[in-house]
């Protein structure tokens, strides 16, 4: 959720990465 608005554009090409971020996220919390 920290993430700059730019970076989300990123990350929303990249399926992969996204799962990553949600796994992290998950694992995080």
């Amino acid at each position: 959720m920290s993430f700059p608005v730019g970076s989300l554009e990123k990350f929303e090409q990249l399926p992969e990465f996204k799962i990553l971020l949600y796994k992290i996220g998950i694992f995080g919390l």
